[in-house]
């Protein structure tokens, strides 16, 4: 059991690979449990304490850009663990004004132009928001905060509506943060890194939430010696 604790708390502390990810920071404590968020239709709020327990995905998406096709392989992710993980997107019109439409557009889009096919996301969406600049949700002001930029080139300055521009920022759609299962902020991820790249991190963060709730193990009675009827020999 020591020795399992010993390799988890070491892969925790293992740097981003090849300069698409980054680690939250280590003593990061602020959970994100306490944000409330109204879905696409309008017609729930959700506190993300809903989904203590659960290894979560938070990722910012746009219908009219090129790394739509991630959707239906967030949906694989997803369907591959369904009891464990959670995914939340948040459409933004921030980067090159990929998601122009209103709430009430962007899912008949994604089910019928892009990616279309009949396609519908089996995780929530959230109503737009900006995750930059002066307007930014404090959802994201609060990962941001914790988790540092995978890369501190923005992009062109043209392709970013948004003011200001600081370091940090999200740099495109399909930024990803996955979050653990106490909402603890864990790694950031690039856009370009697709869904089945975080496999490894779910799995990690899953391992440790089941050993951090799972009860102490009964000691063998065949090792105790406290409490064993002497023998009697009369």
């Amino acid at each position: 059991m020591l020795a399992l604790t010993g390799l988890a708390l070491a892969l925790l502390a293992l740097p981003g690979v090849l300069g698409q990810e980054s680690r939250c920071a280590a003593n990061a404590t602020h959970s994100i449990h306490d944000f409330t968020l109204t879905t696409i239709d309008g017609a729930k709020q959700i506190t993300l304490s809903d989904y203590k327990g659960k290894i979560v995905i938070v990722i910012n998406v746009a219908s009219f850009c090129g790394l739509v096709f991630q959707y239906p392989l967030l949906n694989a992710l997803r369907e591959e663990y369904p009891d464990d993980l959670e995914i939340l997107a948040f459409p933004c019109n921030q980067f090159r004004l990929q998601e122009p439409g209103s709430n009430s557009e962007i899912m008949p889009l994604l089910q019928h132009v892009r990616p279309g096919g009949g396609y519908v996301p089996n995780f929530p969406m959230f109503e737009k928001l900006e995750v930059n600049g002066e307007s930014e949700h404090a959802l994201y002001t609060r990962l941001k905060s914790v988790c540092p930029p995978v890369k501190i080139d923005i992009g062109d300055p043209e392709q970013m509506f948004w003011s200001p521009i600081r370091v940090g920022d999200i740099t495109w759609n399909f930024q990803k943060f996955l979050i653990d299962a106490e909402g603890v902020p864990y790694k950031r991820y690039n856009p370009s890194v697709i869904p089945d790249q975080l496999k490894d991190d779910i799995e990690l963060l899953i391992t440790m939430r089941d050993m951090a709730t799972s009860p102490p193990e009964p000691e063998d009675k065949t090792t105790q010696s406290s409490g064993a009827a002497a023998p009697k020999f009369w």
